[in-house]
C-alpha cells in the first residue's frame, strides 16, 4: 500500500469517527432537552443545568428561595447554597428597588407561564454590598407548587461604563466654560450651553472659524487627521479665554475645551505692573545714590585734600594735640571717602554702568598680583598670606571686578585675623574656575552669618585692631560674582577662622585659526594641543568671517597673507565690528615683512609672531589671552 493511500484511508476513518460523535452529541442533546423539560415539571433542577449555566438563576416560592445555582451562590458573595436557601427574596433585595420587584412579579404572576423580563434590578450581597443585575422571570411548577424561576445577569461593569458615558455627557452640559466640538468640515456641531452663553449666539452649524477667528480652518482639519492638540488664545469680549483643540483621527472630529482666565490675565498685567515700578523706583534710588555719592564726593575730597595741606605745612607746625585731632578727621574723611567710592561702584553695576569685559586670567598670578597690594597691611599685623592657587588656574572673568572681590576679601580676612594668623588663597579640589580665600581668624558670628552679602542690613564689625569698614565690600563683591553667573558664598565657625569661595562659569577657549596653509595649521594645532582649547579651522579671509557670523571665538590667530581676503583685511573688518572688536587677533607675519606690520598695528593687532613659528614664542603669546 502506498503511502498516499495510506493517508486517504486513515483521513476517512477519521471522517467516520468525526460523524459517529456528532450524531451522538446531538441524541445526547436531545434527551438532555427531553430530561430538562420532564424535570422542570416535576420540580426538579437538573444537575446538568446547574453545572453548565453560565448566568445565576434561582427559584422561588411565594419570595422564598427555593434553589440557586453555583454561579447564583457567587453572585450573592455567598459560600454555599445554604447560606440562600430558604431566606426572604426580599432580603436581598436593595430597598430603592423592593416595590418595583414586587409588582413586576405581580404582573408576572398574572400573566401565567409566559416569561416576563423584569428589567434592571439592584441586589444585596451576604456582606451588603449592592450588585446591579439584568433579570428575567418565568412561571414553573416546583415540587407541585406554583414557583418563579428568575435569571440573572451580573451587569455591574455595564453600569459602571454607562455610568461613565453619562458623566461624559454630563462633563459638556455642566461645565461653566465652552466645550465644543467639530468636524473636518470645520463646522460646529455640538455646542455645551456655557459655549451658547459665552459666544450670545447660535454657533451649532456655524464654521468654527467664523466664531473663533484666531484659529485657521487648516489647523482644524491637520489637527484632526494628526490626533493633535492645538492651543491658542482668544478674547470674547472683555474676557480672556485660553482654548485647546484635541483632535481624534478615528472619530473624524476636533473637541474644542476653553478655559475663563480672564482673572489670570488680571492678575498676570497687575504683576508685571508692579514689577515695572519697583524696578523703576529701584532704578530711581540706584541714580539718586549715585548722584548723592558722586556730589559729596568733590566737596569731602578738597576737604581731605586741605586738611593735609594743613597737616604736613612745616612753614605753620602744628602742635601734637592739633596734629592728633587733625590725623583723626582725615582717618574718617578717607573712610568716608571709601565709602562713597564703594556706593558709586554698586550703583554704577547695578544700573548697567560697569559692564563686564570677561577675559582668560591666570587665577595664580591675579593672587599674586592682589596679595603685593595688601601686604604691608598684613606685615602690620604679623600676618602671613600663602598663594596655593595653582599654576595655569583659568579663569574667565573681568580682571578689574575679580581682581577688586579678591582685593575685598584678603582686606577682609586680614582685619579679623591677629598676629600670627594666617591667610591662604587655593584652589577647591571641586572646581578648576575656583579661588577660596581661608583664614584662621576670629570667624564669623552665626547671627550675622545669614545677612553678610545683603546690602540693606549692616553686618560690619570692628577688627582685631580696631579697624572699621563700611559694610558695603562683601555684598559689592557678592554683586560682581553674580553680574559673572558664578557665585560667592561663606563658611565660618566663631572662634575657628572663615573661609570665602568664589567661583565663576568653566569656559573653554575657542580659537579661530585662519591660514591658507594646512602645514602651518597642522603646527599650530599641535602646539595649542596642550592648552586645552577649541580649534576652528579657516582656510581664507571669506572662511574666517563666514565662522564669527555662527559663534564668536576668544582668540583669532590669522596669517598675514592669504589669497582674496588677506589677514589684514580680515583685521580691518574684525576691530570695525561691534560684535567682534574685543575680540584678540595675533598676527603671523614673515620675519622681513616690517611695512605689513606696521600696518597691522594701525588696525589695533594685539600681537605678531613671525614665522617659522617656535613653541617657545607661540605658547606664552597665546597664553596671554587663553590663560
Amino acid at each position: 500500500m502506498t503511502g498516499e493511500n495510506k493517508n486517504k484511508n486513515q483521513s476517512d476513518k477519521e471522517l467516520i469517527e468525526l460523524r459517529d460523535r456528532v450524531f451522538s452529541l446531538e441524541k445526547e442533546n436531545k434527551d438532555l432537552k427531553i430530561s430538562l423539560e420532564r424535570q422542570i415539571k416535576a420540580g426538579e433542577i437538573p444537575g446538568q443545568l446547574v453545572n453548565l449555566s453560565f448566568d445565576s438563576f434561582f427559584v422561588h416560592v411565594n419570595n422564598e428561595i427555593k434553589f440557586i445555582n453555583e454561579t447564583g451562590v457567587k453572585l450573592f458573595g455567598a459560600s454555599s447554597r445554604e447560606q440562600i436557601v430558604g431566606k426572604d427574596l426580599i432580603e436581598f433585595l436593595h430597598p430603592d428597588f423592593r416595590k418595583s420587584v414586587i409588582n413586576k412579579q405581580k404582573k408576572l404572576y398574572a400573566g401565567g407561564e409566559k416569561g416576563s423580563s423584569l428589567g434592571d434590578t439592584r441586589l444585596l450581597r451576604i456582606d451588603g454590598e449592592p450588585v446591579d443585575v439584568e433579570a428575567a422571570g418565568v412561571i414553573c411548577d416546583y415540587q407541585g407548587q406554583k414557583a418563579v424561576l428568575v435569571v440573572l445577569r451580573d451587569i455591574s461593569k455595564r453600569k459602571k461604563a454607562e455610568d461613565k458615558v453619562k458623566l461624559m455627557a454630563l462633563f459638556g452640559e455642566l461645565n461653566p466654560a465652552p466645550v465644543l466640538r467639530c468636524g473636518l468640515d470645520g463646522v460646529v456641531q455640538i455646542a455645551n450651553p456655557a459655549s451658547r452663553e459665552i459666544f450670545k449666539t447660535g454657533i451649532v452649524g456655524e464654521p468654527l472659524a467664523s466664531v473663533l477667528p484666531e484659529i485657521d480652518e487648516k489647523e482644524i482639519i491637520e489637527c484632526i487627521r494628526n490626533s493633535s492638540i492645538v492651543s491658542f488664545g482668544a478674547f470674547i469680549g472683555e474676557r480672556a479665554f485660553q482654548f485647546t483643540i484635541k483632535g481624534s483621527k478615528e472619530a473624524g472630529v476636533a473637541q474644542i475645551y476653553g478655559s475663563d482666565i480672564t482673572n489670570r490675565k488680571r492678575m498676570e498685567d497687575e504683576l508685571r505692573q508692579a514689577k515695572e515700578q519697583a524696578e523703576e523706583a529701584t532704578k530711581l534710588k540706584d541714580q539718586f545714590v549715585s548722584l548723592v555719592a558722586h556730589d559729596l564726593r568733590s566737596p569731602f575730597s578738597s576737604i581731605i585734600g586741605l586738611l593735609r595741606m594743613l597737616d604736613q605745612d612745616n612753614g605753620h607746625p602744628l602742635s601734637d594735640g592739633q596734629k592728633d585731632i587733625v590725623g583723626r578727621v582725615l582717618k574718617s574723611g578717607e573712610n568716608l571717602i571709601t565709602m562713597i567710592d564703594q556706593l558709586l561702584d554698586i550703583s554704577r553695576l547695578k544700573t548697567g554702568k560697569i559692564t563686564l569685559d570677561a577675559r582668560f586670567l591666570d587665577g595664580q598670578a591675579i593672587a599674586s598680583m592682589v596679595i603685593d597690594e595688601v601686604k604691608s597691611l598684613a606685615e602690620k599685623k604679623s600676618i602671613k598670606i600663602v598663594n596655593d592657587v595653582p599654576g595655569k588656574t583659568r579663569l574667565y572673568a573681568d580682571f578689574d571686578l575679580f581682581s577688586e572681590v579678591l582685593r575685598n576679601l584678603l582686606s577682609n580676612a586680614i582685619k579679623f585675623c591677629g598676629e600670627g594668623d594666617i591667610v591662604t588663597l587655593f584652589t577647591p579640589s571641586q572646581s578648576k574656575a575656583a579661588i577660596s580665600v581661608k583664614d584662621t581668624g576670629v570667624g564669623v558670628s552665626e547671627s550675622i552669618l545669614p545677612d553678610i552679602f545683603r546690602h540693606e542690613i549692616k553686618t560690619s564689625t570692628r577688627g582685631t585692631s580696631g579697624e572699621t569698614g563700611t559694610g558695603l565690600g562683601l555684598p559689592f563683591s557678592h554683586d560682581i560674582i553674580k553680574a559673572h553667573c558664578g557665585s560667592l558664598t561663606v563658611e565660618s565657625v566663631e572662634g575657628d577662622g572663615t573661609v570665602f569661595h568664589v567661583s565663576v562659569p568653566e569656559v573653554c577657549p575657542k580659537v579661530l585659526i585662519a591660514s591658507d596653509e594646512p602645514n602651518d595649521r597642522l603646527l599650530m594645532k599641535q602646539y595649542l594641543g596642550g592648552l586645552n582649547v577649541d580649534i576652528v579651522e579657516a582656510q581664507s579671509g571669506e572662511e574666517a568671517i563666514a565662522c564669527l557670523e555662527k559663534d564668536l571665538p576668544h582668540l583669532i590667530i590669522s596669517e598675514m597673507a592669504m589669497p582674496g581676503m588677506g589677514g589684514l583685511r580680515l583685521l580691518e573688518q574684525v576691530k570695525t565690528d561691534l560684535r567682534t572688536k574685543s575680540i584678540p587677533v595675533i598676527m603671523v607675519t614673515s620675519g622681513s615683512d616690517i611695512e605689513n606690520r606696521e600696518k597691522a598695528f594701525q588696525l589695533k593687532a594685539d600681537d605678531f609672531m613671525a614665522k617659522p613659528l617656535q613653541r617657545e614664542d607661540f605658547i606664552p603669546r597665546v597664553r596671554r589671552f587663553v590663560g
